[in-house]
């Protein structure tokens, strides 16, 4: 059922974003007139030159994308502004035996003082990538070379992995400089990291102890703008985010959502709400946050896009060969936040000759969703069941309510609401039922989506509303993967694994179309669940084994389809 609540709160505190925008042919840039309203806070640049960075995908080589990203500080910020730069593995290579001497490869290239173009331009240039990654010494480095007791300053660390030194872990170092001296925030820009979520994890671990901004960028020239906006945090504050707008984000439970807006009114855990709150329109879907919309004209993206710039202006920043955008009608989504899944909703005003290939016109409205363009497998979301509980059409159902009831766990990691649940801890639970009957206890339990087949099954305790548990509110994992050889691959909630290959752990086993080999689908916390290629997204599949024989490393296996519930 649709609801739609109004409330308009607080209004005195709208605060408006920024004013500036550029031409129709380009994305906005930095002009001296704006840049010279930037606050100049101390900054240290903290710049990856590791061997990672020769990769070309940025496209282009990272590093060479980077490098044009730092040299246009030079450009962009007002005279005067003082910098400094720092690299680290500029001067090593990267084999074992350079481990020692690259770890302590950390060098100043532009000491800290007032901004020199012609300066700056010529000694970024000399770098190139070779070496090691030493995050934890650099952060230390660099804070030495900041003024103290100066009032607030800054690093900027734009890195695209993880820390290949600790110790020190670089996390733990950044807690301690904050704590050390609170004005001295860290921001980071994590560079192409969609694909190694471990690596994002810490630099945003950098950023959130200190207080500093968290940004991804995709492609070079969004590494340009999110390293401006790092050197604006309050500009950046006021902005639409890639991840959401005013501490509130896409994928937010209504329980999540009110500790950061305290003054929501209650929502509907069931069904569509949208609710006004200051300056923005907030969208709820089954009681999670799906969309943010800001009203009016004021409010620009973290990049500068805003209503009133050209789609031309918006496809110059957000589209790159990895992350094309989706038209439908007159609107356009763009990748904002690959990590969070998030994506930027434009609309538009079609001017004369606007197509679907080559869209043209003029930007009336940005939201910020979980609206990530797909350029992944298919992904199918799975709704067998209305909200009322009743059956949608198509299912069928058997029924198991004679065998013992299950026991309530929490809500579906397979979901993408709060209407699923997780039911049963050991090998014969499931992690995707949905109530039917609150009288009887019953609920219905997914078993084959191709199939459409569910199982009705008593359980022990029903949740009560609302459901504020925070299990299931990230981002969902695959109820079941298919493979493209046709085999299907359920996530398991319970049971025991075999031994699998150091670092790895089972995720998901065969259900349909098997080779009867015994393999299982695995993750590891350094690769995840899958890794994201060129020609589409690759599982890990591989054999289980005694704990006494070696097992062998899981082989990727391409992706077809991926399955979710909701």
């Amino acid at each position: 059922m649709r609801r739609v609540l109004l409330l308009v709160v607080l209004a005195s505190l709208v605060v408006s974003g920024c004013s500036w925008s550029g031409p129709d042919d380009r994305p906005p840039a930095r002009t001296k007139a704006a840049a010279a309203k930037v606050p100049r806070v101390p900054v240290m640049v903290v710049l990856d030159a590791s061997g990672s960075m020769k990769v070309e995908d940025a496209p282009g080589q990272r590093f060479a994308a980077a490098r044009a990203a730092v040299t246009s500080l030079a450009k962009d910020l007002a005279k005067g502004h003082r910098i400094g730069l720092l690299a680290y593995g500029t001067s090593t290579g990267s084999s074992d035996a350079d481990k020692a001497k690259g770890c302590r490869d950390i060098r100043s290239i532009v000491p800290f003082g007032a901004i020199d173009e012609p300066t700056f331009r010529s000694k970024v240039a000399t770098l190139e990538p070779s070496g090691y990654t030493p995050i934890g010494a650099s952060l230390r480095r660099a804070a030495a070379e900041l003024p103290s007791g100066e009032g607030k300053r800054a690093i900027v660390l734009v890195s695209d992995g993880i820390d290949t030194c600790s110790p020190p872990d670089p996390c733990t170092v950044a807690k301690e400089l904050h704590e050390e001296d609170p004005d001295l925030v860290v921001h980071t820009v994590a560079f192409r990291v969609s694909d190694d979520p471990q690596a994002r994890k810490q630099l945003s671990c950098i950023a959130s102890v200190t207080g500093g901004l968290d940004l991804d960028a995709a492609s070079g020239a969004l590494l340009r703008t999110r390293l401006l906006a790092a050197f604006d945090p309050v500009r950046a504050a006021n902005s639409l985010q890639p991840t959401g707008y005013r501490g509130l984000s896409p994928g937010m439970t209504v329980a999540q959502a009110r500790a950061v807006a305290e003054d929501l009114d209650d929502v509907s855990s069931t069904g569509r709400v949208e609710i006004v709150y200051v300056d923005c329109a907030l969208v709820f879907e089954d009681g999670v946050l799906t969309e943010i919309r800001p009203r009016g004209r004021a409010v620009r993206t973290l990049d500068g896009i805003g209503v009133g710039d050209p789609v031309a202006a918006a496809q110059k920043v957000y589209v790159n060969a990895d992350q094309p955008a989706e038209v439908a009608g007159r609107t356009i989504t763009f990748a904002a936040d690959l990590t969070a899944g998030t994506g930027y909703r434009v609309t538009f005003r079609p001017a004369s000759g606007s197509t679907t290939a080559e869209p043209r016109g003029t930007i009336t409205r940005i939201i910020v969703c979980r609206c990530l363009p797909q350029v992944g497998p298919p992904q199918t979301v799975v709704r067998a069941v209305a909200a009322d509980g009743s059956l949608e059409p198509g299912w069928k159902v058997e029924d198991l309510t004679g065998e013992e009831a299950m026991s309530f766990v929490g809500l579906s990691p397979n979901a993408r609401n709060n209407r699923v649940f997780w039911y049963g801890s050991t090998a014969d639970g499931t992690s995707a039922c949905w109530i039917e009957d609150r009288r009887q206890k019953h609920v219905l339990c997914l078993q084959d989506p191709v199939d459409r087949t569910l199982v009705r099954r008593t359980v022990a305790e029903l949740p009560s509303e609302p459901y504020t548990s925070s299990d299931g509110s990230g981002e969902p994992r695959p109820f079941m993967v298919e493979l493209a050889d046709g085999s299907r691959w359920r996530d398991r909630t319970g049971g025991a694994w075999g031994a699998t290959a150091p670092g790895w752990n089972g995720s998901a086993f065969c259900v349909a179309r098997c080779d009867d080999d015994g393999d299982v689908l695995q993750t590891s916390e350094e690769r995840g669940p899958w890794e994201r290629r060129r020609d589409g997204w690759y599982a890990f599949r591989g054999p289980q084994g005694d704990p006494a024989e070696d097992v062998e490393t899981p082989r990727p296996a391409k992706i077809a389809r991926l399955w979710f519930v909701g």
